[in-house]
C-alpha cells in the first residue's frame, strides 16, 4: 500500500502529537496540524523542519474547526490525538465540571474534527482516521471515571463511523500504548518514568499507523498488533 504523503494531526503542541509530526515531516511527509499552545504552534510554524501549516485551535469551537479544515486538503492520515486526564479522584468526589470537560474534550472535540474532516475524505474515497484511545477505552480504572467513559466513547464513535464510510476508507480506534508523556507524568509521578519517551515510542508507531488501510476499518488495535 502507497504510504500516505498528507498528513493532519491534532494535538501537536507536545508529546505524542508533537513526536508524531516531527517523525513524518523528517522522512517527508506533509504534516499540518492544530493545538491550543499560541507558543508551540508559533514555534513549529517557524520550525525549518515540519512544512505543513499549524493553527492555534480550540477543538471544542466547532466553527473554528470546519474554518481550519477548510483551509486543507483532505488528508490521507488524520490522526485525532489531542485529549485530557485529570488527576487521580473518585468519582463520587469528582467535580462535575471537571468530568464534563474530559467528555467534552476527548469526546466532542473529536468528533468536531470527524465532521470536519469526513466529507472531504468520503468524497475523495480514500483515507484513514485514526483516533488514539487507550487501555482506558476497552476495560475499566478507579479514580479515572471520566477518562475511561470518554475512551470508551471513542470506541463506540469509531465502530459505527467505520460502518458509514466508503471502502476505501478506514477509522480505527487506536490504543497507542503507555508513553512518557507531560500528561502521564502529571498523573503517575515518578512511576512514569518506567515508559517510554515519545521519541522512542515514535520509532515503531510512526511506521505502524503508516501501514494503516481499508484492511482495518472499524478494529480496535493497539501499538504491536
Amino acid at each position: 500500500m502507497q504510504e500516505p504523503t498528507n498528513i493532519v494531526i491534532t494535538g501537536v503542541s507536545r508529546g505524542l502529537g508533537r513526536a508524531l509530526t516531527e517523525w513524518f515531516a523528517a522522512r517527508g511527509h506533509a504534516v499540518s496540524g492544530a493545538a491550543r499552545s499560541r507558543d508551540a504552534i508559533k514555534a513549529l510554524n517557524e520550525s525549518p523542519g515540519p512544512s505543513g501549516a499549524f493553527s492555534e485551535l480550540d477543538l471544542l469551537d466547532r466553527p473554528a474547526v470546519e474554518a481550519w479544515a477548510g483551509t486543507l486538503t483532505p488528508p490521507e492520515l488524520l490522526i485525532c490525538n489531542a485529549g485530557v486526564l485529570h488527576p487521580d479522584t473518585p468519582f463520587v468526589e469528582l467535580d462535575a465540571e471537571l468530568f464534563d470537560h474530559q467528555l467534552d474534550v476527548n469526546v466532542k472535540g473529536t468528533a468536531n474534527v470527524l465532521r470536519a474532516f469526513l466529507p472531504g475524505m468520503m468524497a475523495r474515497g480514500s483515507g484513514t482516521v485514526v483516533v488514539f484511545t487507550s487501555g482506558a477505552g476497552v476495560r475499566g480504572y478507579p479514580e479515572i471515571s471520566g477518562y475511561c467513559a470518554s475512551k470508551h466513547a471513542l470506541e463506540g464513535l469509531c465502530k459505527s463511523v467505520a460502518q458509514e464510510v466508503p471502502e476505501g476508507m478506514a477509522i480505527v480506534p487506536y490504543q497507542p500504548g503507555v508513553i512518557q508523556t507531560e500528561m502521564l507524568v502529571g498523573h503517575y509521578g515518578e512511576r512514569a518514568r518506567e515508559y517510554p519517551l515519545p521519541d522512542q515510542w515514535v520509532k515503531s508507531a510512526g511506521p505502524a499507523l503508516l501501514s494503516l488501510g481499508p484492511e482495518q476499518n472499524g478494529q480496535s488495535l493497539r501499538l504491536g498488533e
